[in-house]
């Protein structure tokens, strides 16, 4: 069985009103945390580390892989975030971010509002599963975004319910492939797609 583990950043840094908070770093509890988590990783060797390039990204997977004194190669993607799967063109997208909440935005993704330099739910979906499905080495562990992490998750339900797959800080969703089928597993439910 392959597995790919997805989580949100850990606790951030608040950013300034009409910015991106591109540089915005994890908070001391952020590291924490994330290091604490890394903890309960420990019997579970990770074969690989991909995360987004944002420095909170970047620090999550470090204070993880401190925790679980585990060393390992972090492999920056930007399909993972900055700009990510669904964002084509980060000059058109972003005025559309600055002037609606995330959870807008990406309710007007998953009802197919087209929206300049967005792409399509199916469109990112899509992306992102071709990203790993270069994954050489597991379990793999990612470490993306809020939005990003909604966004795929609608993709893998079918669902237009935006606030029941917001994630908070570290947590995410779990997929296994076994037998060329691909199982998304978040909390309680479960998908499987047919690969």
């Amino acid at each position: 069985m392959s597995r790919i583990v997805v989580i949100r950043h850990g606790h951030r840094e608040k950013y300034k009103h009409q910015s991106f908070g591109n540089d915005v770093e994890l908070t001391m509890e952020g590291k924490a945390a994330s290091s604490t988590l890394g903890s309960a990783m420990k019997r579970v060797p990770l074969g690989e580390v991909h995360t987004s390039p944002l420095t909170r990204c970047v620090q999550t997977a470090q204070e993880l892989l401190k925790g679980s004194g585990q060393k390992s190669n972090i492999i920056s993607s930007k399909v993972l975030g900055d700009p990510g799967p669904f964002i084509i063109d980060p000059i058109q997208a972003g005025p559309l971010f600055l002037q609606h909440s995330l959870q807008d935005m990406a309710l007007a993704i998953v009802k197919g509002e087209k929206l300049p330099g967005i792409r399509s739910l199916e469109e990112g979906g899509l992306l992102f599963l071709n990203y790993i499905s270069q994954v050489k080495r597991f379990p793999c562990l990612m470490i993306s975004h809020d939005i990003i992490i909604c966004l795929l998750l609608c993709f893998f339900f079918k669902s237009k319910e935006v606030n029941n797959y917001m994630p908070d800080f570290l947590e995410g969703f779990t997929m296994n492939r076994e037998s060329g089928r691909l199982f998304i597993h978040y909390g309680d439910e479960v998908c499987d797609l047919k690969n």
